[in-house]
């Protein structure tokens, strides 16, 4: 009795979580023996969705496989612990940019899903109907591997097959049989027995499953019969290969010796795994089959045939040069395609008549719908297979704006999915092609290949517009064709209106590139191009970002004489250079310096443009004479002209050498943490009073605070990303904390200090930057 099955598993989200649910999902399908594009349709939605469930919930997930053993249902479902993040329907993420792809490729493939929620999970499931062949005993394949042998062909409609005694071979007469062809009166109505089997009409009796046989059977029955009907010396079933030639896929003889006799080569030209050819002669082995020789239709023959084989069902002149003298064809047809031909030949002239081209067409009729279904399968499963391929091949490029990791990625995923080696070659300035990146299949031969393409001509862009065969290696020596291979190809590397260079691709083997992997590479190569493009327009705007970023902060700092000092900058910001903190010290005297920290509200390119105003107008009203005060009285004047201007917090002041050794400091804190005084003895005091924001009234009145540092004198200023920095409801300056880290630094150069500082601020959390860091330590020698 058949009964539901069941299997989960639980995974944390972590990188092996996606091979690990794949991996499952197929073993376990293979052993409830579902059939292969099913099994891979299942692994394809479910990766999607454990995938979405380890980037999007981040928590604890179970994949749990059912199969319903009465419906043959399949669901699958992925369930995490993060009910409150909500699935949007398909045709509510069309083109957006930040996943959601998963959710189109399971409405598109799922006969159903949806999503369940509870308070504590978030459930997303898939049904895939229809899937299973139930058996009540459990499979004899190994559980988790696919079976190893070839899926069935289900019977064609026009076909009920099944053993039945061997009748006696067409070339010795027998009750039903004449020495030219089987009559069809001779033969009783809706069977046909040819060689062992049995061929009627239909495809089986009311209520009774039709019965299901291996496509190589299934085309050697149908060939047997095909010669036997017809009294043929030999009979072919030829299929359309992926060059568009005729090969042969079944074939069966009237006997060894005649069989021999139509190539004297032996096998030459055919396929090694194509199907055996079957004698019509002699008892059926047990298995309802007995094992003949391989065909014996020359290659040059079938090409021949593919050219002047009629639309029709016809009895043809034989072509020039062929070993037999009669020639009967009907065409595989399905939707007005012609799939191939099934073939009967024979070395007596005028053999066939107008009752075999009608067997050969029932053959045929036969046969199309079994071949159509294969190799849309086939396609189907290939086309499934590249659309993955490119999918995996787009997130890596998409994944990087390095020019250099694209080259690289690039160059791997040619090899050797598409090709066995691949040279990637980039246009200088000049338009001349430059030789960037080579990868082989086999990484000895990577040295050996660059050293001979850098002997040849390097293609350009202008010169390939689309992909060709490169004939530079045409004259090589044999050792050096083993390296390079037989067939090369190359293709422009361009997108839009950008020609970056070109691809040249080694083909797979001694083979050539077969039509759908030339159009993959082309496709490959654009989104490759596209790649590159965006890694070059990214490295064009970092290098602009960083050059006008460095322009924001000091390009020189003097030498203080007597004064030991220490300035450390940490921009938030991946990439960032500058951003809202701003520092400067420059000269303003004879033993005068001046000083600043300050930080603009907010962070980014916006804060730094004013940061590069502030500092420069600070250091012109220096030069004007103006004290730090009435710089600061001026500079809020400027800032409330500028509507657009922002709020400033910024401790300005003055440094000068005293000829009793001392250092007086006279600053004005406007809105900022007030700088910190660390004396020998540890004692830690504010210097001065804080005073209004810069840009927040008008005529702030800004005034001077002094104080002299003796020797041994520490003086510390930070910006508020310093006391500010969050540790949950926990400022790292809650009850003066900062003041008892400096107090911590008595003793130390100002580079230790500031060393000190920065451990201090990575230990209260490990959370990244999320606002400017400036620190500015000195220390009086």
């Amino acid at each position: 009795m058949s009964v539901p099955r069941r299997s989960s598993a639980q995974y944390v989200p972590e990188s092996t979580t996606v091979p690990a649910a794949r991996a499952h999902v197929r073993e376990t399908l293979y052993a409830w023996d579902l059939p292969f594009d099913r099994v891979e349709d299942a692994v394809l939605i479910a990766s999607e969705l454990v995938t979405n469930a380890v980037v999007h919930a981040g928590t604890d997930l179970e994949l749990t496989c059912h199969l319903d053993a009465p419906g043959g249902t399949v669901r699958i479902e992925v369930r995490d612990l993060l009910p409150m993040r909500r699935v949007d329907a398909p045709d509510q993420v069309a083109g957006r940019l930040d996943g959601h792809r998963g959710l189109v490729l399971t409405h598109s493939l799922a006969e159903a899903w949806g999503v369940t929620y509870t308070k504590a999970s978030k459930t997303v499931w898939f049904e895939l109907a229809g899937t299973a062949r139930m058996h009540d005993e459990p499979s004899d394949e190994p559980s988790g591997q696919p079976p190893d042998r070839q899926p069935p062909c289900p019977a064609s409609p026009l076909l009920r097959i099944q053993p039945v005694q061997p009748v006696p071979s067409p070339r010795t007469p027998g009750p039903f049989m004449t020495t030219s062809a089987v009559p069809t009166s001779a033969i009783p109505p809706g069977t046909l027995s040819p060689g062992g089997v049995e061929i009627s009409p239909g495809i089986g009796e009311p209520g009774l499953p039709a019965p299901i046989l291996p496509a190589e059977q299934l085309f050697d029955h149908v060939v047997q019969w095909a010669r036997a009907s017809t009294g043929a010396d030999a009979a072919y079933v030829l299929v359309g290969a992926d060059d568009e030639s005729l090969k042969v896929r079944a074939s069966a003889f009237d006997d060894p010796a005649g069989a021999a006799g139509h190539d004297p080569a032996g096998t030459a030209g055919h396929d090694p795994g194509g199907a055996a050819g079957h004698a019509a002669d002699g008892p059926a082995e047990p298995s309802g089959l007995r094992p003949a020789l391989r065909p014996a239709l020359r290659p040059a023959e079938a090409t021949r045939l593919a050219i002047v084989a009629h639309d029709d069902a016809a009895v043809m002149p034989p072509p020039t040069g062929s070993t037999f003298q009669s020639l009967a064809t009907a065409p595989l047809r399905v939707s007005g395609k012609r799939l191939g031909l099934v073939v009967v030949t024979a070395e007596e002239a005028d053999r066939f008549g107008p009752a075999d081209i009608s067997r050969l067409e029932y053959a045929a009729e036969s046969l199309a719908p079994v071949l159509s279904r294969e190799q849309q399968t086939t396609g189907h499963n290939g086309y499934r297979g590249w659309l993955g391929f490119l999918a995996e091949a787009n997130d890596l490029l998409a994944g990087t704006l390095d020019e250099k990791l694209v080259l690289a990625l690039a160059a791997q995923l040619f090899v050797p999915r598409i090709a066995s080696w691949c040279a990637v070659y980039l246009d200088d300035q000049g338009g001349k092609g430059v030789l960037e990146h080579v990868w082989h299949a086999d990484e000895q031969l990577i040295g050996p290949l660059r050293e001979l393409l850098a002997g040849c001509p390097a293609p350009t862009s202008h010169q390939v517009r689309e992909a060709r065969q490169w004939n530079m290696f045409a004259s090589l020596e044999p050792a050096a064709r083993r390296i390079s291979g037989s067939h090369v190809l190359e293709l422009p590397l361009a997108c839009r209106e950008h020609r970056f260079g070109c691809i040249v691709l080694g083909g797979p083997g001694d083979d050539d590139f077969r039509p759908e992997q030339v159009r993959l590479a082309e496709d490959l190569g654009g989104r490759f191009a596209l790649a590159l493009l965006n890694a070059r327009r990214y490295g064009e705007q970092v290098a602009v970002s960083q050059t006008l970023q460095r322009s924001l902060l000091p390009a020189q700092l003097p030498q203080i004489p007597g004064i030991d000092y220490s300035i450390v900058y940490l921009p938030a910001g991946q990439d960032a250079k500058a951003g809202g903190d701003f520092y400067d010290l420059f000269p303003a005297g004879r033993d005068r310096w001046r000083f600043m920290l300050g930080d603009v509200c907010g962070t980014g390119a916006a804060a730094a443009a004013v940061t590069g105003l502030v500092r420069h107008t600070l250091r012109a009203l220096s030069r004007e004479g103006r004290g730090t005060a009435r710089a600061l009285d001026s500079l809020n004047e400027a800032m409330l002209d500028d509507e657009a201007s922002r709020l400033l917090t910024i401790v300005h002041g003055e440094l000068e050498r005293l000829s009793t050794g001392n250092l007086r400091v006279s600053v004005t804190s406007a809105g900022h943490p007030l700088p910190l005084r660390l004396r020998p003895d540890g004692e830690v005091t504010a210097i001065g009073m804080s005073q209004l924001l810069v840009g927040a009234v008008t005529e702030p009145a800004y005034r001077l605070d002094t104080m002299e540092l003796a020797p041994g004198d520490v003086m510390l200023c930070v910006t508020d990303g310093i006391t500010e920095r969050r540790r949950g409801d926990a400022q790292l300056d809650d009850d003066n904390g900062l003041a008892r880290l400096l107090s911590d630094c008595t003793g130390l150069t100002a580079r230790a200090v500031t060393l000190r500082i920065q451990a201090a601020v990575r230990e209260f959390t490990s959370s990244p930057l999320d606002d400017d860091m400036a620190i500015f330590a000195m220390r009086v020698e």
